[in-house]
């Protein structure tokens, strides 16, 4: 029974890393159905989403070979995910249908690889199932404590309350902003600055040009800034008040718009403009100069069908195409 058991472990394994990268693309796209974290999570976030999934498909296929006795350590990429979902406002609730979404795709390849193997009645196949669904509780069990552990350290001081309160005003929660002590009926340019001296770098700036500030840093070398004006900002001149941020600290300009609805809107587009400045060497991005590169490294779709239907078939050509690209 043992050697039985290891064998159809053995062969599943086998049959399923075959297919895994058709698994790995059926599990991003259910999900980030799931929600849809692009509009409102810190890129870095939804960059963890993706490298994620293939840890949580490397563990389950380890499960699936090795058994609940013989499995590996939950991989730390799943929990610092778990805590940076907590740090983004993504619900445990979220989080969890996530994983049992995954969990049953996952599970829809192994029966059919079974089926197609002639293990679907086999005793040591149900005996394997069993492992790994009890590795999957575990796994689920772990990212639920990290999750709420992290919720609750969030709340813990004055400053963490004020991030929430900031948090939830972007979601659209219909909230009391008088503690926040910034006016909100007033044009605001958003910025949003990571690394080391990110917060240093906005205040910096408000104090230079002597605008009212609203600084949160929702985590560790991570700060969102708005300045308040009267008439509006121009973002280009405020890209040369910053000059050059400090070392290793990049930074997204919004654009200036009036209101609650342009405080939200200014920052999503410093959001927007961030993931094009931490691939630029200037280290800075301005939202209206970079928005349809912006837009398009945040459709991998678009990027692929780009890659696709104008660049390979260069390939083809002398050279590899290198003139011709």
């Amino acid at each position: 029974m043992i050697g039985s058991l290891q064998d159809a472990r053995t062969e599943l394994h086998a049959r399923v890393l075959d297919r895994r990268e058709e698994i790995e693309a059926a599990l991003a796209a259910r999900v980030f159905a799931i929600s849809t974290p692009a509009e409102s999570a810190d890129p870095a976030y939804i960059d963890g989403l993706r490298s994620s999934l293939a840890a949580a498909l490397e563990y389950g296929m380890d499960a699936l070979r090795q058994g609940e006795r013989r499995a590996p350590a939950i991989p730390t990429a799943l929990t610092a995910q778990a805590r940076m979902a907590a740090r983004n406002g993504v619900e445990l609730d979220v989080v969890l249908r996530r994983y049992v979404a995954g969990y049953a795709i996952f599970n829809e390849f192994v029966i059919e690889e079974a089926e197609r193997s002639g293990l679907r009645q086999d005793e040591a196949l149900q005996e394997a199932l069993r492992g790994y669904a009890a590795v999957f509780d575990r796994l689920v069990a772990a990212v639920s404590e990290e999750h709420a552990r992290e919720a609750a350290a969030q709340k813990s001081t004055t400053e963490e309350w004020r991030t929430d309160r900031v948090r939830r005003l972007l979601a659209g929660e219909p909230i009391d902003t008088t503690d926040l002590g910034y006016e909100l009926k007033a044009h605001h340019l958003a910025l949003l600055a990571r690394g080391p001296g990110a917060q240093g770098a906005i205040r910096e700036l408000a104090e230079r040009i002597e605008r009212p500030l609203l600084l949160i840093s929702p985590e560790r070398d991570l700060a969102w800034g708005w300045l308040r004006c009267r008439w509006g900002l121009d973002p280009n001149r405020v890209a040369e008040l910053i000059e050059s941020p400090p070392a290793q600290v990049t930074v997204g300009i919004g654009d200036s718009a009036y209101g609650l609805y342009g405080w939200r809107i200014s920052h999503r587009q410093a959001q927007s403009a961030h993931t094009v400045a931490i691939r630029s060497p200037q280290r800075i991005a301005r939202y209206r100069e970079v928005a349809l590169l912006a837009s398009i490294l945040r459709d991998e779709l678009l990027v692929d069908s780009l890659r696709r239907i104008y660049l390979e078939p260069l390939d083809r050509h002398r050279e590899g195409g290198d003139l011709l690209r």
